[in-house]
Order: structure tokens, then C-alpha cells, then sequence
């Protein structure tokens, strides 16, 4: 508890001298700040914060800076210090700084995003708006508190200079570049033009121009030296005050934002082909050919990882397709690679023989899920232990439906096409939700060309269909889409599942994955943010069915193998746990919860 409260008891205070620098305003925060550290001491997930922890928090004081700024830019100083500090400044200096105030409250507060990512674009205008903040704060009235946090956090960013590496989006800065002198030519076309229209509406000064009125109060943003007659007059002169205000606000988007990786498949199509058939070990890999991904080399071109980024996270889809004494290099260059990005890495649904290389690197594993995997030679449905799914399989085969595989590739059937769509499109629109995505396939007509197809019905009416995807050079599969009508008899499934396994093993195919269940035999949670990954899961269950998927596929008897989440540290869990289900849900996280 002393420790918590050594280190993060200076940054309230601290906070409480930027905000105003009183004694008792202090007392009070630094007894709400240790009431509140005896109640989070208690939580696990505090137990993950070390002292590196505490640049994370510095964003956000920077970001409290450039509100203080405003707020200093926005309301007027006393008149007697202002009197103070304009016996010594020449040129009424004090009363010019209110824009370029403004201007550095506005920069810190867009900036804070991009520190938190440790971009260098982020860090040099950071440097400047706090060193323009320490010299104005004392020009305006003599702050000394507000310029002292600002020489604190500019002293905090020279000296952590390291930390920013992150590059912005290189289309970006082009971008940025290339419409700045387009955006100053248009900013002073229309002030130029305006003022010289109402030139009579305004008390112009000696030797002042339209064409220097507008650079001054579009451009610099600093009182011009002309005095408007009448209001529409002035509010056009604020108007040239806002088109400078906007284009600022613009190039600073464009110069921020985070990398956009515009290529879906930046590796050649059959390297990642030649990667997958040679290490596609576990079911998960046949996901990392979808082009709902990234494919990024690594290892001189022997490792692929499969990812895909939301927000300030990137998901690597499973284990990096490697040989095996090759992972460790590629995990770390995969995290290596995020984090140039300003990317969190985290790796969904490793296996669990892979788990310890994680572990060693320093990283963390929450088990999230077990797949169900089934050794095709000794698969029957004799013996007890799959007694009720043998009972099940003979109750529906007395119903006359059979199943059997649809070559649709070189045999395609228009009319049951037509079938697969509407059984398809029933069942989202039973379960309310819109394809999912990441880690479950999606159906379409074009898809059902390159994998396992098997199909229940009579040759009338089909009642369900499976898809299951091959890997380990065929001679692997893992159950991928499951779909029936509402009408089906109960058990078809049942039905279909074992027949297809049956079929499977005669051609060939040796192990069969029943995909995972996510949460299955999950009983160990560490603290309340990995409890909240487990709720959100819980919540998804409700819509799609994960518990009971769990109990249908128990019913085959399989082998269960465990699936970890791998992820840096429990505070980034958050993060991840928001970025898993934005990429799991094509209709966006907030269409993830209006279903849940």
C-alpha cells in the first residue's frame, strides 16, 4: 500500500498545483487519492503496475495542460497583474499571447492520443506547445504554478525523448504536407478578399493592408491592427479567425493519426500459401488466409503472421505459421513490429504447447477457450462414452434424412444453392446478428468451393449444412460454419456432425477439430479485468450460443486442448478486450452490444 501511494501520490499532487496550487485543495486530493488506493490495493489488476506504468499517465497530464490553457486563454486576468506584468513587457505582449494560448491548448489536447501511441510527430509538437505554455503562462499574469507544471512535463518529455518513436501514417504526412500551402493560400484568399470588399466598414491603422490583416489574424492569429464599424464587420473578421483555427486543427489530424495499412494482403499470395501448407499445425490457421487480415512476413520471410488491428491494438489470429524453433524469433519481431507502430500486441487463442516461448518473452496468458480435436482412425460411434449421441444418430436416420458431401467446386447445383442461402440467412436472422468474423467464417456461395461441404436432408429439402476447412496438407479439418433451418427435426445436427466425421475419416482426413468453445473448463480467474474479458464472453453467449455449443460438441467425446489469450501487461487488457470484439463483429462493437 506505502508503495502505491509513493508512487502515485506525486501525480495528484502534482495535478492539484496545475489546477490551482492551493494548500487545502491539495490536503483533500491526497486524502481522496489514498481512500481510493486502499480500496484498488485490494484489486489483482493493480498488482500488474510497476513504475514504467506511470508514463502512461503523463498523456493525460498534458492533455490537462492544454485545458488549462484554454481555460487561461479564454478568461481575462485581473487587471492589476496584468498591470504587473505589462510594467516589464514590452509591446503589450501579455495581451497578444492569448491566441497563441489558445493555439497550445488545443495542440496538447490533440496530441495526448498520439503520445499515449508514442508518436515522434506527437512528442516534437508536445515540446514546442509546453515551452510556448511556460513562457506564456508568465506573460499572462505571472502563473507561476501553471508554468511550473509546464516546465515539469517539458523537462518529463526531453528527458523520456526515447520513448517517441512510433511513425505516423506516412500517406498521412504526404498528405499533410502537401495541403498545408493550399490550406494558407486558401485562408488568405478569402480573408484578403472579404476585407478588401468592406474595406470601408473597418478603422484601419497606418500602413495596414487586406493583404497583412489577413495573414495576421488568419494565419498568426494575433490582433489585427484594424478595429470593425459595425457587427457584421466583426464577425467576418472572426470568421478569417476560424478558417485559421480549422486548418490548424486539420493538419494536426493528418500529421497524428495513427498508421492506416491500406494493403489487405501485404504478403504475395503464394508465399502465404507456401507458408500455411508447410506450418499449419493448429486449426486457427486456416483463418489467417482470410482477407479479412493482414499478412506480415517476418524471420526473412519463414514466419507469417496473421493480424488485424483495431484502435491501438494489433491481433495476431493464433501462433505466427513458423517452424517451431523459429517461434520465439518471430513473436518478438511481430511485437516489435507493433509497437514501431504504436501498436499493443496480443496473440488470440495460442495453443497451449506454445504457451511457455510466450512466457518466456515476459508475456502473460489468460486461457480463454479449448478446442475439441477428435483422432479420426479410432472415431466410431460404439462404446459408452458416446452412447446418447449413437442414440441421437439412429433417431434421425428413422426420419429418412441422409447426409452426404456437396462438391460444389466441380459440380455446383443452382437449387441447392438457393437452399444454403436461405438456411443461412434463417439462422442469423434467428440468433439477430450479422456475420461474425476474426476467428468463425462467413458464409457465401464462392467460399464453399474450397472446403469440406456435407449437407442433411431428403433430395427435396435440405435441413442443414457444415463446412469444415482443411489444413495440415489435408490431412486435417476444422468444423467451421453449422447451420439448420428452425424446422429441422431436434438432433439433426447431432445427425449431421457424426455422418460428416464418418466421411471425413474415409477420405483421408486424419484429425478433426470441433473448433473451440470458448470459456470451456475456464475456471481460474486472476483479477477483475480478466474477469471482465470472461463477462464479455458471457455476454456473446447470449447471442450466439457458446455454452451450448459447448455441450454439443462434449457429446463426440473429444480430446480438450487449451487456447490462451497472450497479451503485455493486465493494464492493456482493456484495450484488448474492446479490440477482440470490434474484430469479431463485422456490424461494429456498439451493434455487438444492441445484440447481446
Amino acid at each position: 500500500m506505502l508503495g502505491l501511494l509513493l508512487k502515485y501520490g506525486y501525480v495528484l499532487l502534482f495535478f492539484g498545483i496545475a489546477v490551482g496550487g492551493e494548500t487545502l485543495f491539495s490536503l483533500a486530493l491526497v486524502a481522496a487519492l489514498f481512500l481510493s488506493l486502499r480500496y484498488l490495493s485490494r484489486l489483482a489488476f493493480f498488482k500488474d503496475l510497476t513504475l514504467a506504468d506511470l508514463h502512461g499517465l503523463v498523456p493525460y497530464l498534458i492533455g490537462a495542460m492544454g485545458l488549462i490553457n484554454l481555460i487561461s486563454a479564454l478568461l481575462p486576468k485581473a487587471h492589476p497583474t496584468l498591470a504587473a506584468v505589462e510594467s516589464w513587457l514590452p509591446l503589450e505582449v501579455s495581451q497578444h499571447s492569448r491566441p497563441l494560448m489558445l493555439f497550445a491548448g488545443v495542440a496538447l489536447l490533440q496530441v495526448m492520443g498520439g503520445l499515449q501511441r508514442r508518436k515522434e510527430q506527437a512528442w516534437y509538437v508536445a515540446t514546442l506547445s509546453l515551452g510556448v505554455s511556460l513562457v506564456l503562462h508568465l506573460t499572462r499574469g505571472l502563473d507561476l504554478h501553471h508554468s511550473l507544471v509546464a516546465g515539469m512535463l517539458l523537462a518529463y518529455l526531453i528527458y523520456y525523448r526515447k520513448r517517441f518513436y512510433a511513425r505516423s501514417d506516412p500517406a498521412s504526412l504526404v498528405l499533410g504536407l502537401s495541403t498545408a500551402p493550399i490550406l494558407l493560400a486558401l485562408v488568405m484568399f478569402y480573408g484578403t478578399l472579404g476585407l478588401h470588399h468592406h474595406h470601408s466598414h473597418y478603422l484601419w491603422e497606418p500602413g495596414a493592408t487586406a493583404v497583412s490583416e489577413a495573414f495576421r489574424a488568419g494565419i498568426l492569429i494575433v490582433d489585427p491592427h484594424l478595429e470593425p464599424l459595425n457587427p457584421s464587420a466583426a464577425h467576418f473578421l472572426g470568421s478569417v479567425e476560424i478558417a485559421g483555427w480549422v486548418a490548424r486543427l486539420y493538419l494536426l489530424v493528418l500529421f497524428l493519426r495513427p498508421v492506416i495499412l491500406r494493403k489487405r494482403q501485404e504478403a504475395p499470395a503464394k508465399t502465404v500459401q507456401a507458408l500455411f501448407a508447410r506450418e499449419s499445425r493448429h486449426s486457427l490457421s486456416t483463418f489467417a488466409l482470410q482477407d479479412d487480415k493482414h499478412h506480415w512476413l517476418a524471420v526473412e520471410g519463414r514466419a507469417l503472421v496473421a493480424y488485424s488491428t483495431r484502435g491501438a491494438v494489433a491481433v495476431s489470429c493464433g501462433d505466427p505459421l513458423v517452424p517451431k524453433p523459429l517461434l520465439e524469433n518471430a513473436i518478438v519481431a511481430f511485437s516489435e513490429y507493433a509497437r514501431r507502430n504504436s501498436w499493443v500486441p496480443c496473440f488470440y487463442e495460442v495453443a497451449e504447447e506454445n504457451l511457455p516461448v510466450y512466457q518466456a518473452l515476459g508475456l502473460r496468458g489468460i486461457k480463454i477457450a479449448e478446442e475439441a480435436l477428435l483422432g479420426l482412425p479410432d472415431f466410431s460411434l460404439a462404446g459408452g462414452k458416446r452412447a446418447s449421441l449413437r442414440s441421437m444418430v439412429h433417431k434421425i436416420s428413422r426420419t429418412g434424412l441422409k447426409v452426404w458431401r456437396y462438391d460444389r467446386k466441380n459440380h455446383p447445383d443452382p437449387r441447392l444453392d438457393e437452399q444454403l442461402e436461405e438456411i443461412s440467412e434463417e439462422w442469423l436472422s434467428d440468433k439477430h446478428l450479422s456475420e461474425l468474423g476474426f476467428t468463425i467464417g462467413r458464409f457465401s456461395l464462392e467460399a464453399l468451393n474450397e472446403v469440406h461441404v456435407f449437407v442433411c436432408g431428403t433430395e427435396e429439402k435440405i435441413e442443414a449444412f457444415t463446412s469444415w476447412l482443411p489444413f495440415r496438407q489435408e490431412q486435417a479439418a476444422v468444423l467451421d460454419l453449422m447451420r439448420r433451418r428452425r424446422s429441422a427435426p431436434s438432433g439433426t445436427m447431432d445427425f449431421l456432425l457424426a455422418n460428416a466425421l464418418l466421411q471425413l475419416r474415409e477420405s483421408g482426413v486424419v484429425t478433426a477439430s470441433l473448433a473451440n468453445a470458448p470459456l470451456a473448463n475456464v475456471d481460474r480467474r486472476h483479477g477483475p479485468i480478466e474477469k471482465g474479458l470472461a463477462l464479455l464472453f458471457e455476454n456473446m453467449n447470449s447471442f450466439y450460443g457458446y455454452k451450448n455449443l459447448f455441450q454439443f460438441k462434449n457429446k463426440f467425446a473429444p480430446n480438450w486442448e487449451g487456447r490462451y489469450l497472450v497479451y503485455p501487461k493486465g493494464v492493456e487488457l482493456p484495450r484488448i478486450a474492446y479490440a477482440l470484439a470490434r474484430v469479431h463483429s463485422t456490424g461494429g462493437f456498439l451493434n455487438l452490444l444492441r445484440r447481446s
